[in-house]
């Protein structure tokens, strides 16, 4: 036994790392989820991972709405890869968000709107105070700043 990982050492080792990683960032990622034994359901129902998801759309789509009847927006344009990761945050539900289009078609110049609201960095949170919060924030961070019960 101790020949063969003598002889196979490097193989070991990946097989550790692997495991590690899966177990550190597979759980926290969603790859494997231990929440499903508390999620709601009926007495007697299998709640499956597809539940799981309902619910956390769900979650999401009542961010959004919640968002956008505060007044919050979302600043970007159609180039940005940092704009595209904010607006995947929310899935099915960013058309629900309140977004401003700050590119004009060719990807040129700043649209008006943009320019008098002094957007400089996208993606671009508007609040409803009128401050501006520049960067991709997560979804908690979003029910956090606003106040949404997101947990």
């Amino acid at each position: 036994m101790i020949d063969l990982l003598k002889k196979n050492w490097l193989s070991v080792v990946l097989l550790i790392l692997i495991v590690i990683w899966f177990v550190v960032y597979g759980t926290s990622k969603g790859v494997v989820s231990n929440n499903l034994a508390s999620l709601p359901g009926v007495a007697g129902e299998t709640t499956t991972a597809d539940d799981s998801i309902a619910i956390e759309q769900d979650k999401v789509a009542g961010l959004a709405d919640y968002l956008t009847e505060k007044g919050y927006k979302l600043y970007g344009t159609f180039w940005c890869s940092h704009c595209k990761d904010q607006k995947d945050l929310f899935g099915d539900a960013v058309d629900r968000l309140d977004y401003v289009e700050c590119s004009n078609e060719d990807g040129t110049e700043q649209l008006e709107v943009c320019v008098q609201e002094n957007i400089e960095v996208y993606p671009t949170w508007g609040l409803p105070d009128g401050t501006k919060r520049p960067g991709v924030m997560t979804l908690q961070q979003l029910a956090d700043l606003s106040g949404y019960p997101f947990n």
